[in-house]
């Protein structure tokens, strides 16, 4: 019953395109979003959300949405689309096969992703993707990743790439700043007193490092610094404070 029900709601999935951004490379914002009854034990449906970005075809357009799209729609470790159809029908023979196993968990399923654009110069273009999603566990996820790539080819660009050389000392203090004002923590209090998780007493940087257009933003997510329920941490340290951490080249032009 399932798999005749998805493959018909496959055929009727609605993709909506909308609007055209211009920055410095153009792009379309695209959204779907996808519910069903999951069955009578429970009464929340299986929902689906996708929001992404889709740049122009051309050669640099094309690679981006291939980079953008292995993140948007891969589905575990056995399934990587490439699109919203076999995304969704992976999601959801995923919900059936746990339905089979627990036929009597009332819990349904929910997943939300999303592609936004957080810096789009001559430059660097930073991409940020959103995850949240709910498979039954004790709690959902939620996942940020950032990505940095070059606009004219579509390479990725890693933060040593953006720095001066020998700058890592200087970022790791304003990391450790900029973390204490987000989470309002003063100078003379201890970050591992306050919950978080050190490298040898010291603050590691994140794995997530972006350029946005407003300074070099530094995102640590759950379970990579501190425990769950302290959530993600996320903030940006402004240029007027890299002009000696970051490549000129990098810093906003005059």
């Amino acid at each position: 019953m399932y798999k005749k029900l998805w493959i018909a709601i496959l055929i009727a999935l609605p993709l909506l395109s909308y609007g055209q951004v211009i920055d410095s490379l153009s792009y379309k914002n695209i959204e779907f979003r996808f519910s069903i009854a999951a069955g009578k034990e429970t009464s929340q449906p299986v929902e689906i959300s996708i929001k992404t970005i889709s740049f122009p075809d051309t050669m640099t357009g094309r690679l981006i949405n291939q980079l953008i799209n292995s993140k948007i729609y891969s589905y575990n470790e056995d399934s990587v689309g490439s699109n919203v159809y076999s995304f969704t029908g992976a999601f959801l023979e995923n919900y059936g096969d746990f339905r089979k196993d627990f036929p009597d968990n009332p819990m349904s399923w929910s997943i939300d992703r999303k592609a936004s654009i957080i810096c789009n110069n001559n430059k660097v273009l930073s991409i940020e993707f959103f995850e949240y999603v709910f498979e039954g566990g004790a709690h959902p996820s939620t996942t940020y990743t950032l990505m940095m790539l070059n606009p004219s080819d579509a390479k990725k660009i890693s933060v040593e790439e953006i720095l001066i050389p020998g700058s890592y000392d200087p970022l790791h203090k304003l990391c450790e700043k900029h973390l204490r004002i987000s989470r309002n923590i003063s100078t003379e209090q201890n970050l591992e007193d306050e919950g978080f998780w050190l490298e040898k007493g010291k603050l590691p940087l994140p794995e997530n490092i972006a350029l946005t257009s407003h300074g070099l933003r530094l995102l640590y997510n759950s379970y990579e610094i501190a425990p769950y329920a302290m959530g993600q941490s996320d903030f940006t340290i402004p240029y007027d404070e890299l002009t000696k951490i970051l490549k000129p080249e990098y810093l906003p032009s005059k």
